[in-house]
């Protein structure tokens, strides 16, 4: 969006080779109606600019916060958390609590006060999406961030339009991946399903096809996954893990599983509570996809779940 008035400096063509100087505009226009740019730091060569090109732009959020969450693959959670910083959501396909952060800033004592102020939050664990990462990448926010379990994605580096939509590049995606993987762990997935904003698990619906493929579906949202896909795998033997075997037992128990179920085990309570951060993880759903039954001490899924008859 344009902002009244004109900006004050612009930054020099060689920022993106480490060249950080800025120049100072002028306040009183040339005879010819442009404004000179001075380099008070290297003293490089003045410039001028027509007035369009010193225009100033912010940020829309509510236009840019859908598009990069959309960009990333969350599932979205949009919310405002400190001056200029929202959260898009968490880390997708990952069962630790990882938030996915997005500032607008736009120098680097913004930058400092953004990142104290999440420090003085508790908030330790995240990635940092930026436009750029010039403002975060050296000097004392580089201090600050290195005291962070976090990482920086910064947009210039890892998008491109398409059309009116920011997409990930090829580098990007790989990129984009690391960072999950560094964040999250290497258990993380490489993709989760596409859950609509506001859903909940008693909305979820399950089907297995057979003993290693799923249909899940969310309303008119239908997907197929194989336990590889949803990371339910053994990664010695790469056939399912205890997971998904547990999960395939909620499935021919019809959801209830209890101490009368075929496969009953003491060991399936850790088990239910790995199924369970992996579910979430895969789903983006908050909350336990599991109800714990009173009656008889079993649980019950939440969702739908079933085998193809």
């Amino acid at each position: 969006m344009p902002c009244s008035g004109l900006t004050k400096s612009i930054a020099c063509e060689r920022t993106q080779e480490g060249h950080y100087c800025k120049y100072r505009v002028a306040d009183v226009p040339e005879e010819d109606g442009t404004y000179a740019a001075m380099c008070d730091e290297h003293f490089c060569p003045t410039k001028f600019y027509k007035r369009p090109e010193l225009v100033r732009y912010t940020i829309n959020p509510q236009i840019l916060l859908p598009a990069i969450a959309r960009c990333l693959g969350l599932h979205p959670q949009m919310n405002s958390i400190l001056d200029d910083v929202w959260s898009l959501g968490q880390v997708p396909g990952t069962p630790t609590v990882a938030q996915v952060l997005f500032t607008r800033v736009k120098d680097e004592h913004a930058m400092r006060r953004v990142l104290h102020s999440l420090i003085v939050e508790g908030i330790s664990r995240f990635v940092l999406v930026t436009p750029t990462a010039r403002y975060c990448m050296g000097g004392y926010c580089a201090s600050l961030l290195s005291r962070m379990e976090r990482q920086v994605l910064p947009l210039e580096e890892v998008t491109e339009m398409n059309g009116h939509e920011p997409i990930l590049t090829e580098t990007g995606r790989v990129r984009w991946q690391k960072v999950k993987e560094i964040v999250g762990g290497v258990t993380v997935l490489g993709s989760t399903f596409p859950t609509p904003p506001g859903s909940a698990w008693h909305d979820l619906s399950i089907v297995f096809r057979d003993g290693h493929t799923v249909t899940a579906s969310i309303g008119s949202v239908r997907e197929t996954y194989t336990f590889q896909d949803m990371g339910m795998v053994n990664r010695n033997t790469l056939t399912p893990d205890e997971q998904w075997q547990l999960l395939y037992h909620f499935a021919e128990e019809m959801g209830v599983f209890t101490w009368r179920s075929q496969h009953a085990d003491h060991r399936n309570k850790k088990r239910k509570g790995r199924l369970a951060s992996r579910l979430r993880a895969f789903f983006g759903i908050p909350g336990n996809p599991f109800a714990y039954r009173r009656e008889d001490g079993g649980w019950e899924a939440v969702f739908n779940i079933r085998i193809e008859s």
